[in-house]
């Protein structure tokens, strides 16, 4: 992570806006479809992915961000992780991926607290059931409609910074 965030900082000097879109899901259908018979091994390689990766890179290139005192986070999480959707039934259970997902969402919300004083924002969001191999050819929305998504916390942050400044 080191190098990466080295050559970040000699090829562009700054960092403006990061966005984590870290997804897998390396479950089977069998050993996923209950809590119980979810292999611990499955969860370690996904949460390592899912959450521990956001956590590298963060720590890797927010420091550029510091430097400046401005920065954009947007992680890509999934509606099927939040604490109020986790026990409802329309999601399949896929525990490894959900709680990895749940993991990323904490962390959301513990970078955006150390950074609160600052002029770095940190979000997540869900850009919904999307069409990836993940996903399936099923899910109703295409990548560039995730990806638009994802655009969209910069735009309604960056109208906020421009209204509080007296910029509009």
């Amino acid at each position: 992570m080191s190098e990466f965030a080295s050559f970040i900082k000699q090829k562009y000097s700054r960092l403006d806006i990061l966005i984590n879109n870290a997804g897998v899901n390396f479950s089977k259908q069998l050993e996923e479809g209950s809590i119980l018979t979810a292999k611990i091994d499955t969860a370690l390689s996904t949460f390592s992915v899912n959450t521990l990766g956001v956590l590298r890179i963060c720590q890797a290139l927010i420091p550029i961000m510091q430097e400046r005192n401005y920065g954009r986070i947007v992680n890509v999480s999934t509606e099927m992780s939040s604490l109020s959707q986790l026990a409802i039934e329309r999601y399949p259970l896929s525990p490894s991926y959900r709680l990895s997902k749940l993991g990323l969402n904490g962390l959301t919300c513990l970078l955006a607290k150390e950074l609160k004083n600052t002029n770095i924002l940190v979000n997540s969001y869900s850009p919904g059931w999307i069409k990836t191999d993940m996903g399936g050819a099923d899910a109703p929305f295409t990548t560039e409609e995730g990806a638009q998504t994802a655009i969209y916390p910069f735009l309604v942050t960056l109208q906020e910074v421009k209204y509080k400044k007296g910029c509009v």
